[in-house]
C-alpha cells in the first residue's frame, strides 16, 4: 500500500481550512510505515519509483502544484532511509525536510553573507530515521542544532531528532526549533 498526501503541513499556499498538520504523528505510530517528507521535484521525481520499489507501506506527502527544482545544484539524489548533507558549515546544522528544506538552503545562503556557515541534512525518509547521519552530524563540536518542518510540534520531525540525540546522549551547544506560521 502506497499513501500520497499533497498539502501536507501548515504552509500550503491554499488556506488554513485543510492542511494536514499532524499528519506524521499519526502515521509514526504505525508499525512498519514508511514515511516520506519530500523538497522538490528531483525528490519526487526520484522517491516515487523507489517508493514504488519498495516491499511495504509507504506515505509519502507531496507539493502541490508548480513544485520546483532546488536540489539539482546539490548533486543530490534519493535513498530511501537516507538522509543527505547538502551543504556543510560549522557554525549551525539545519535537519529539515519537504519544503523546509528549500527554505533552510534560502537562509543558509542569505546567512553565508554575515559569515554564518550552516550545514543542512535534508531528512527526505522521517520513517526510518537515518539515525547514523544524524548522529554524526549533531555530534560535530561546537555547532548548534536547529529542526525545520512543516508539521506541528508534536510527533514530527523535530520529536524523532531530539528523542535519538536523547537516547545516544548527544547534546548540541544549543537547539532550536523552526516552524512555519501561517499570516494570521
Amino acid at each position: 500500500m502506497k499513501i500520497c498526501c499533497a498539502l501536507p503541513g501548515l504552509t500550503t499556499g491554499y488556506g488554513p481550512s485543510h492542511q494536514a498538520t499532524e499528519d506524521i504523528a499519526i502515521f509514526r505510530g504505525m508499525p512498519d510505515l514508511v514515511i516520506v517528507d519530500l523538497c522538490d521535484a528531483l525528490d519526487i521525481d526520484q522517491a516515487v519509483p523507489a517508493i514504488a520499489a519498495h516491499d511495504g507501506p509507504v506515505y509519502m506527502r507531496l507539493l502541490r502544484g508548480n513544485v520546483p527544482m532546488v536540489l539539482d545544484e546539490y548533486d543530490y539524489s534519493f535513498d530511501l532511509g537516507k538522509a543527505k548533507l547538502l551543504r556543510d558549515g560549522a557554525d549551525a546544522l539545519v535537519i529539515s525536510s519537504g519544503f523546509m528544506t528549500m527554505r533552510a538552503l534560502e537562509t543558509a545562503k542569505l546567512l553565508q553573507a554575515d559569515k554564518v556557515e550552516v550545514a543542512i541534512l535534508h531528512v527526505p525518509t522521517i520513517k526510518p530515521l537515518d539515525r547514523e547521519a544524524i548522529l554524526r552530524e549533531a555530534g560535530r563540536t561546537g555547532r548548534m542544532v536547529v529542526v525545520a518542518e512543516n508539521h506541528t510540534e508534536i510527533g514530527g520531525l523535530g520529536e524523532a531528532v531530539a528523542t535519538l540525540l536523547l537516547r545516544e546522549g548527544v547534546i548540541p551547544p544549543a537547539s532550536a526549533r523552526l516552524r512555519c506560521r501561517t499570516p494570521s
